[in-house]
Order: structure tokens, then C-alpha cells, then sequence
């Protein structure tokens, strides 16, 4: 074991390696992008039956409700996400919304279009591009979302195998993560590292949801009708 002296005998320009308690002590400061891959958005909504909408929505009402008050209190600091520097007027629309119940109106039928048309709409006008054809018609833009979303989600009701063409009912909150995307890139500090790796519980919920995909689409070919 080497002596204390000898440990501290390093010399100009020795890289020293912090101990373990250091390391603890003194994290490395990381933090990413609020931007999600759009494929995420597929992957994960295709491989729980749409399940992943729901966390869709409540995950993007509690990021752009706290990117809002950070706005307003300098002191709160997220841990994990980059700062945002502008879009208190765009943000401003989310500001002291309660994602769980928002999230609890989802589950009532003519409350869930409101809720899901309201959120596409702001989103719309969150575009940085101001010319921009969703910015210009907001409202328009997010019926259009709201009509394809239910249009496509209602494909579950085709005989045989052709009900799995409702899973293209994420094509909707693609786009609108596309206007998200666009809106954080003009907001982050600039090369924000974006995320790729699915997340534990990401994870969890792909690994039950692709279960009961799996049963859904072999249970036809195995359950002969009498």
C-alpha cells in the first residue's frame, strides 16, 4: 500500500483520480434535452396498444408546466434537464395545471377530445417559426390532429387481423412531438444532449406491453372457432 507521502507526491500535470467518496461527493453535472425521438414515441405507443398516450400527455403537461415556473423562480433548477432561456409567453399556457387530473380527464370521453384539442392547440402556437401553417391556424391544425387521432384509433373495430391498423393512430402525437421538439431546440441552450436510451420504466412498460401484443396477434391463429 503506497504512504500517504507518496500519495501526495503528485506531480504538474499527473491526472489524479478522484477516490470514491470524491466521485460521490462530486458528481458529474449532466443534464439532456427535453426532446424525444419521434421513433420513441412510436415505439413505445405501438408496443403498449396505445397505452403509452396517456403518459404521453401527462409527461409533456408536467415538463411544460415546470419549464414555465422555472421561467418565472430562477431558483428552481431542474436536476436532469438542460435550462430553458425563452418561451414564457408559449409556456404561459401551462402554467399551474395539475397533470394528474388532466390526466384522470382523459378517461371521460368528451372531456378527453377537449383536453387532447387544447393541448394540441398550444402546441401549435408554440411554433418558433411564425410563419409556420400549425401557428397560423392553432385551432384548425389541432382538430385536424384530434379528428385523424379518433379516426385512426377507431380501426380496432376491423374483423381479423386488420384491427392492429388502429396502432397507426400515433402518427397524431408524432407530429405534435415534432412541434415540441421544435419548440424546446429554439428554447434549450444549443447541442442539448437529446436522449435515445428508453428509460427503466420505458422499459417495464414495453416489455408487459409487447406481451400482450404478442398474445393478441398469435391468439387468432392458436383459439380455432368452434
Amino acid at each position: 500500500m503506497a504512504s500517504s507521502k507518496e500519495l501526495d507526491a503528485s506531480k504538474p500535470g499527473d491526472t489524479v483520480i478522484p477516490s470514491v467518496d470524491e466521485k460521490n461527493e462530486n458528481p458529474v453535472d449532466f443534464k439532456e434535452s427535453r426532446r424525444q425521438p419521434l421513433w420513441h414515441v412510436a415505439v413505445l405507443y405501438i408496443l403498449t396498444m396505445s397505452g403509452y398516450s396517456v403518459i404521453w400527455f401527462f409527461k409533456n403537461w408536467a415538463v411544460l408546466r415546470d419549464a414555465q415556473e422555472s421561467l418565472c423562480d430562477e431558483t428552481i433548477v431542474h436536476e436532469r434537464l438542460v435550462p430553458v432561456k425563452a418561451g414564457d409567453v408559449e409556456l404561459s399556457k401551462f402554467a399551474k395545471i395539475n397533470p394528474w387530473l388532466r390526466s384522470l380527464g382523459l378517461l371521460l370521453p368528451l372531456l378527453q377530445l377537449f383536453l387532447v384539442w387544447q393541448t394540441f392547440k398550444n402546441i401549435a402556437l408554440m411554433a418558433p417559426d411564425k410563419g409556420a401553417i400549425q401557428r397560423q391556424h392553432p385551432a384548425l391544425a389541432a382538430l385536424v390532429l384530434v379528428l385523424a387521432f379518433v379516426g385512426l384509433f377507431w380501426l380496432y373495430k376491423l374483423p381479423g387481423s386488420y384491427w392492429l391498423f388502429f396502432l397507426a393512430s400515433f402518427i397524431p402525437l408524432a407530429i405534435a412531438q415534432r412541434w415540441l421538439n421544435q419548440f424546446w431546440e429554439s428554447v434549450e441552450e444549443k447541442n442539448a444532449p437529446v436522449r435515445y436510451a428508453f428509460s427503466v420504466w420505458e422499459l417495464l412498460m414495453l416489455i408487459i406491453g409487447s406481451m400482450f401484443l404478442g398474445l393478441n396477434v398469435v391468439r387468432p391463429f392458436v383459439i380455432q372457432p368452434q
